[in-house]
């Protein structure tokens, strides 16, 4: 279901500008899909959405108090459902409901959120707007920007101007379409109607006026054609000022009433229906738009639209939607326009070639516009333009290890039959190795170096660098519409089809977190890839987006379209945050197009290296891939794998992973027959350490314990510093250490003695305000009994 709140139109009962706009398109959406779209309000009083009972009520009604109890139709939050589209074509910074909880909201139901954007005034020309309207209007783009999945713009330079916007203030750009405005406004009988304009403007009949429409106010520089027109010579020029009183305009309109010609000469007119608007553009000798600055310029394409020669400053839209047929001034400028005014009136020649041009200007009418906004919003709904159908055969590599990127094209070779073509990102440096590795794989693959493809300047972070690489590794002509995307240590070891990635146009995601915000991993020191998985989080919770983990360690299928809309507009260069991209891409993808996604446990081995390491919410169920670790078959780093082989033993691998793991979960979470794991905490203040430990810890340094790191100031600032911690035998014999950076890590990680007994943990912390503190305590080692 389509809904287009048309509330604050039908509030302010106003028929120009911005609300043209949302009457005409909205109408047209509307009567050309009735049983699809709605064309909802928000009832104040009732705290309730409403639809219009009758969609033709949006042209026909004046305002709120016009529709009533009978032609209103109450809905529930409840009943947006997943995948609706929410449109706000509207003005909505004077809306009652505050628009970031609102989209909060929808979003959560799965609604899609889609605004219309007029321009950024207010944010690129604060001193020619009303005060309040700098707050509520700064407020209402703030939330579009941070929770509208889509925009539509209403020009290629509004487009400019708000992805400029976004990326100031948030460090994001929006995901745009750019549309087009219709302009026949023609009331029904408006044929020829020069007795009509005889008799509403007889003072104008013997005048060659120039006709100039918009509201009066600093934007719209009145000042400036006034003055121009005083220094013309014509005797029989005339100017006409349509549109209402707007804000900071006392001295334009003193300007304007108290000119000696007022009433004669000059005229300002207001709250003139269609059909006498229409009769003056048909009339006027030249229309002439002096702003400062136009989203889009409606009256530009108007008077055009009825052969008006235009006349316009070169600010904002306004030659891109005059398309040619209009003669520009610089902004600002009044000896250029006073000398193009003055050149209608005295060279016949010039002025027929512009009357020609203006004559064969061809509008967008309101039913194409309403058509095309119509199709780009079902696009929006249905993903088509995506192509999730495409055949899945191309896997898109990440490599600097030739060795590794070996035993990697193996596998696929041997298990993953669908795929028939490779792509590679190496470094300059071990071009020539990988691209033998892959020929000898793949003959005919593609190896490409990083710094053709995103430029010498790279970010030195590697999470960073990851997802700027992906980024736009995935927008080059040779990336298929959907693609593997790999590390060179994924490892496939055992034979799938297509169908574990791809399903006609369902996509199975493959996950290993529900919630990213529970990622715990990290110590003793932060690493990239875990600053990545925190960027990744805040940002969608800042978008409203759900945030599952699905940097998974194994192959992911991505489609080459959404991965460059939702990269382009959250990754936007080299110097942002680190964000995990696998994270950042199925979150988005899944909210925008559910329909094409299916998420399932993932099922890589080797993930974590070591089960203990950190604890997964879940074991991967018939594992698929492997995460390869070389250290995992080493017999000096206690290696899980030691002894197998790094492309098969899959059935050995999997009960040995298995195995750890429910010793990992027994060590932290169920203890082992009569035992208890209990709590370990370290409460860290400026003035003091607090060690706290109950229960009992499992021997067996395969198992890994964590000692939480508790704030405990009375004020959210952390205390910083270095803190060692030692666990030794009763003697002061060291049997396990780590040293990790206050402030910085969560949690300390704590690798349990190999025999049972008594031992002591002591912390020493060196902080950064001078302070030495210590504190100790003691650990009761168990013999893990369920493994006797």
């Amino acid at each position: 279901m389509l809904y287009i709140d048309v509330g604050n139109t039908l509030r302010g009962g106003l028929r120009t500008g911005i609300q043209r706009v949302v009457r005409s398109l909205s109408y047209e959406l509307a009567v050309n899909a009735p049983s699809k779209t709605r064309l909802i309000a928000f009832d104040v009083a009732a705290g309730r959405y409403f639809a219009l009972a009758d969609p033709k009520l949006i042209q026909s009604a004046g305002g709120l108090s016009d529709i009533g109890r009978e032609a209103r139709v109450y809905f529930d939050f409840a009943d947006f459902a997943h995948g609706d589209i929410f449109f706000e074509p509207d003005s909505s910074w004077t809306e009652p409901l505050n628009r970031g909880a609102l989209f909060r909201r929808l979003k959560a139901q799965g609604v899609i959120v889609v605004v219309l954007n007029h321009d950024v005034i207010p944010i690129i020309l604060p001193d020619v707007c009303h005060p309040n309207t700098l707050i509520s209007f700064s407020e209402t783009i703030a939330d579009h920007l941070q929770y509208a999945d889509y925009a539509l713009a209403t020009s290629a330079g509004v487009a400019s101007d708000l992805g400029k916007v976004s990326e100031r203030f948030l460090s994001r750009s929006m995901t745009m379409r750019v549309i087009k405005l219709g302009a026949d406004f023609v009331p029904p009988g408006s044929g020829d109607d020069g007795d009509l304009f005889a008799a509403r403007f007889p003072d104008l009949a013997p005048l060659r006026f120039l006709l100039s429409v918009g509201t009066i106010e600093p934007r719209k520089n009145h000042a400036i054609l006034l003055e121009a027109f005083d220094r013309l010579e014509a005797k029989d020029a005339g100017l006409v000022i349509v549109g209402r009183k707007g804000w900071m305009a006392d001295d334009t309109l003193a300007a304007l009433t108290g000119h000696a010609d007022f009433g004669k000469r000059v005229f300002w007119l207001t709250a003139l229906d269609d059909q006498a608007l229409l009769s003056l553009y048909r009339h006027a000798y030249a229309s002439v738009l002096p702003s400062q600055y136009e989203g889009y310029g409606l009256p530009v394409v108007e008077a055009l639209s009825q052969g008006c020669v235009t006349v316009a400053s070169d600010a904002g839209s306004l030659s891109e939607v005059a398309a040619g047929h209009a003669v520009f001034f610089r902004r600002g400028d009044g000896e250029a326009l006073h000398a193009i005014l003055d050149r209608l009136y005295g060279d016949r020649d010039y002025y027929a070639r512009l009357k020609a041009s203006a004559r064969s200007f061809r509008p967008t009418p309101w039913r194409e516009a309403g058509r095309t906004v119509a199709a780009a919003l079902a696009d929006i709904g249905s993903g088509a333009s995506h192509d999730f159908a495409a055949q899945l055969r191309q896997m898109v590599f990440l490599s600097v290890y030739p060795e590794r990127l070996d035993l990697a094209l193996q596998s696929a070779r041997a298990n993953l039959g669908f795929i028939d073509r490779i792509a590679v990102l190496t470094t300059p440096a071990a071009r020539e190795a990988i691209a033998a590795v892959a020929a000898r794989h793949f003959p005919k693959a593609l190896v490409l170096t990083d710094d053709a493809v995103a430029g010498e300047k790279l970010p030195a972070d590697h999470q960073a660098r990851n997802t700027w690489l992906r980024k736009r590794l995935y927008a080059q002509d040779a990336i298929e519409a959907n693609f593997l995307a790999a590390d060179e240590d994924s490892l496939a070891l055992r034979p799938l089809t297509r169908a574990y990635y791809q399903t006609d146009d369902v996509h199975t995601a493959y996950s290993f977190r529900e919630d990213i915000g529970t990622w715990l991993a990290g110590s003793p020191t932060t690493t990239s890839f875990d600053r990545g998985m925190r960027n990744a989080w805040k940002l969608l919770a800042e978008a409203a987006y759900p945030a599952s983990a699905y940097a998974s360690h194994m192959p992911q299928i991505v489609n080459k379209s959404l991965a460059n809309e939702i990269f382009d507009r959250f990754v936007i260069s080299p110097d942002g945050p680190a964000y995990d991209e696998w994270s950042l891409y199925f979150n988005v993808a899944q909210q925008l197009h559910p329909r094409h996604f299916a998420t399932k446990p993932y099922g890589a081995l080797g993930w974590p290296m070591r089960p203990g390491d950190w604890l997964p919410e879940f074991e991967p169920m018939q594992p698929a891939f492997e995460n390869y670790y070389p250290r995992n078959y080493q017999t000096a780093e206690r290696g899980m794998f030691v002894g197998l082989d790094p492309l098969g033993d899959l059935e050995a691998k999997a009960s040995r992973s298995r195995g750890a793991l429910a010793g990992a979960v027994r060590a932290e979470t169920k203890g082992s027959g009569a035992h208890s794991p209990g709590l370990l905490a370290l409460i860290v203040t400026p003035e003091a350490l607090k060690f706290v430990g109950s229960g009992t810890i499992l021997a067996g340094m395969r198992n890994v314990r964590r000692v939480l790191l508790v704030n405990g100031s009375s004020d959210v600032t952390l205390t910083t510093g270095r803190l060692d911690m030692f666990v030794t035998e009763p003697r002061g014999t060291p049997v396990a250490g780590e040293s990790v950076r206050l402030g910085e890590v969560c949690w300390i990680p704590l690798l349990p003695p190999d025999k049972p007994g008594l031992y002591a943990i002591r912390f020493f912390a060196a902080l950064d305000s001078g302070a030495r503190l210590e504190a100790r305590g003691l650990l009761t080692v168990v013999a893990d009994e369920e493994r006797q």
